[in-house]
């Protein structure tokens, strides 16, 4: 038995795929099936929640193939609005900082950052 909660893997998915589309198979061609819900069918088999069953057969219906696998947290890439010269920047701050034995907060990149900023408005003004 597979540990409830937990995402299904490609190899899970077809094999969920396949099942259903025997269940439907078997429900269309013969006379003794008497299943009406071939979903839940599909999921007292294999043991996948009916939902996700349904989910995995529609994907299949509309788009040829099974959903992709999904990777659990957040893997979002967020788009980076600081410079890359500053970042490098507070790269070597923090390094020169490690090197000379000293920790490295996020009090002293505010600051560090706050002094850039100062530095841009003066050239600008």
């Amino acid at each position: 038995m597979r540990k409830q909660g937990k995402a299904l893997n490609s190899e899970e998915k077809w094999m969920v795929l396949n099942v259903f589309l025997n269940c439907e198979k078997e429900r269309k061609l013969s006379k003794t099936v008497k299943t009406v819900d071939a979903y839940k069918r599909v999921s007292r088999y294999t043991g996948v929640s009916r939902k996700i069953v349904v989910e995995i057969a529609s994907y299949f219906k509309k788009n040829g193939t099974i959903p992709p696998t999904i990777l659990s947290g957040n893997r979002t890439n967020h788009s980076n609005i600081i410079d890359p010269s500053i970042t490098e920047r507070v790269r070597r701050f923090i390094f020169d900082r490690h090197r000379g034995g000293e920790a490295c907060n996020a009090k002293h990149i505010q600051d560090i950052l706050n002094a850039m900023v100062r530095t841009v408005f003066s050239m600008i003004l």
